[in-house]
């Protein structure tokens, strides 16, 4: 875009469940962009602010699901395995689930 402001993007909400193999992702998402010159142009000034906010959408949804499926990783491995913790703290996960090891 130009001669505006490029388009944002708000997510909230976000919450991530994988069942059965199937990753779910529930979010709130809340796009902003300059509002294009009421002309010709109009319909391409939008698709233009669209297509940018939805490449944010697409590069933030993606580092969400990578987390959510790094999350699903670490508890399969903690239902199987002794995890080793170093340091003096449990982590808290980004869904505000404890993350609780064992020391050995």
């Amino acid at each position: 875009m130009s001669k505006h402001r490029p388009s944002e993007i708000e997510i909230s909400g976000q919450q991530i469940s994988v069942i059965d193999g199937i990753m779910e992702m529930n979010m709130c998402v809340k796009v902003k962009f300059a509002m294009p010159a009421q002309d010709n142009q109009l319909p391409a000034g939008i698709e233009e602010a669209l297509e940018e906010a939805g490449q944010q959408f697409k590069r933030r949804g993606f580092e969400i699901a990578m987390a959510g499926a790094d999350e699903e990783l670490l508890k399969e491995r903690m239902k199987r395995e002794v995890l080793v913790r170093r340091g003096a703290h449990c982590a808290a996960s980004q869904h505000n689930t404890r993350i609780e090891s064992r020391s050995v």
